[in-house]
């Protein structure tokens, strides 16, 4: 068992300043998987082996999503498939070489609305699912952060009766509006938002053979008013009326003159830093009370389960082309 660190300097691509570049190494449990991070996302290279020391998957990161070539092999080293993407949700098969070309495009932009959306999906083409909840942290050039708007966006909707809050995140208890402003009178709101918890779905659909996550409800989080402890504003569904708003908002970097950076779209396509907390189990605990007391065990368990929707991704290919 191995877990090995490795920091080295480059030049920053899909961010809003130049960074870093950290390498991380994970070993342990049969899973090997060597990758970088910039500004918190996965970035860069990405190539994950067999036990045997063999490649199993090679290919390129860019803000949380797979970009360019990527290539799958068998234990032996025999390659098994290849693809190209344009961007996380669409790709095109290099290999093997059909008659006509194998495409995939997972999502595509409500032209009406104005925001993404996942193609149809079919419930028995779903082979695999899971459940994670992330805290996404505040950053200075997070379109999700800039100028407070999101947060000011939420709670004024929730004034006017727009959206309907969750005490928790299965949104069985409700807050009404005077125990919602209970909750914000708590909060330090001298003081912008110091993250967002977001629970998502993670699905694997074997017709476009593509892993899909999906933002189901998100959790504004805030300093209490005594700066020690923290408090969960409320759950908000993640849904048409909520992405309908974001979709209106947009950010431009003040030194950079490129497009505009839609809140809708970062949030869309997880173009955040994150680190998950939770993740379904049988206790229905986070990962802090599943390794209480094992800071390490639960730092480990927290690198894993970052890059498991990958790992598993790539064996649900493995499967596929067998």
């Amino acid at each position: 068992m191995r877990n090995v660190l490795i920091i080295c300097a480059a030049v920053g691509f899909f961010s809003f300043t130049f960074s870093e570049v950290v390498r991380f190494v994970y070993n342990r449990d049969g899973i090997h998987v060597e990758y970088g991070k910039e500004n918190g996302m996965l970035h860069t290279k990405y190539t994950s082996y067999w036990p045997n020391g063999r490649k199993k998957a090679e290919g390129q990161m860019a803000a949380n999503m797979r970009y360019g070539d990527w290539n799958l092999w068998d234990s032996t080293g025999t390659l098994v498939t290849a693809r190209n993407y344009e961007t996380g949700y669409v790709w095109t098969q290099l290999y093997p070489i059909t008659m006509w070309p194998v495409t995939s495009r997972t999502w595509l932009v409500n032209e009406n609305k104005g925001y993404s959306l996942f193609t149809k999906i079919k419930p028995d083409s779903v082979t695999m699912t899971a459940r994670l909840w992330r805290f996404v942290p505040y950053a200075q050039f997070n379109p999700i952060f800039a100028n407070d708007a999101v947060e000011d966006t939420l709670i004024a909707c929730r004034d006017r009766g727009v959206f309907q809050i969750g005490d928790d995140d299965q949104m069985t208890t409700l807050l009404s509006l005077a125990e919602f402003h209970a909750k914000l009178n708590k909060c330090n709101t001298n003081y912008h938002v110091i993250g967002y918890k977001v629970k998502e779905d993670w699905w694997y659909d074997s017709k476009k053979q593509a892993g899909i996550f999906s933002i189901v409800a998100i959790c504004p989080v805030y300093y209490a008013k005594n700066q020690r402890d923290t408090i969960d504003l409320g759950w908000f569904a993640y849904d048409e009326t909520l992405r309908g708003k974001l979709a209106t908002m947009y950010y431009v970097p003040t030194y950079q003159t490129g497009f505009p950076i839609g809140v809708e779209q970062t949030f869309f396509l997880r173009c955040f830093e994150s680190e998950v907390y939770r993740y379904s189990n049988v206790k229905q605990q986070t990962i802090a009370q599943l390794y209480q007391g094992h800071p390490v065990e639960a730092a480990l368990e927290i690198q894993r389960m970052e890059i498991q929707p990958l790992e598993w991704e790539h064996d649900l290919w493995l499967k596929e082309f067998r």
